[in-house]
């Protein structure tokens, strides 16, 4: 839990914000697309960058803490 908001705080603004919406408060496409202004496939698009930036950062910080 505390890795993975350490995670989240080192993503960018953006990346971090749609991660929330979408992975702790649930909203869907659609609702995160007009909370923040896009089409439902940039939606898509930056939560598919979101996630792959997170894993990322996960993966290294993982090796850090072994």
């Amino acid at each position: 839990e505390r890795q993975v908001k350490s995670v989240l705080q080192q993503l960018n603004g953006d990346y971090r914000e749609i991660l929330i919406l979408r992975e702790y408060k649930d909203f869907s496409y659609r609702q995160i697309a007009e909370k923040l202004g896009l089409s439902i496939d940039q939606v898509k698009v930056n939560l598919y960058r979101a996630r792959l930036r997170f894993r990322q950062l996960y993966e290294r910080s993982d090796k850090n803490e072994v």
